[in-house]
């Protein structure tokens, strides 16, 4: 697997936190909201899928528009740099996003 010999019966793990995050395969850490949106691991895959996963999707694209009508001047309190990710964790993400809403 990409130049790296497993012996037979070893437990290979996928690492979530990197998941989607290659430089090599995109844009690794920068968030590029026009980029198209690609298959990703953040819900499993094949017969591992999340079976929630097409009922979060279609709740995002439902949930995101509502807010940005609902609050068109939503902006982020913080610079994005500043933002604070979890330090160790199996998942991805941040601790918390502050926003100002006028």
């Amino acid at each position: 697997m990409a130049g790296q010999h497993i012996s037979q019966g070893a437990v290979v793990l996928c690492s979530l936190p990197a998941a989607n995050r290659d430089p090599r395969a995109g844009t690794g850490d920068e968030i590029d909201l026009e980029r198209a949106s690609s298959s990703n691991l953040a819900f499993g895959y094949g017969f591992h899928r999340c079976v929630g996963a097409e009922l979060a999707r279609m709740e995002l694209r439902a949930a995101y528009p509502a807010l940005a009508r609902r609050f068109p001047d939503l902006a982020l309190e913080v610079p994005a740099e500043d933002l604070g990710y979890h330090a160790k964790s199996i998942v991805y993400g941040v601790e918390s996003v502050p926003v100002r809403l006028r």
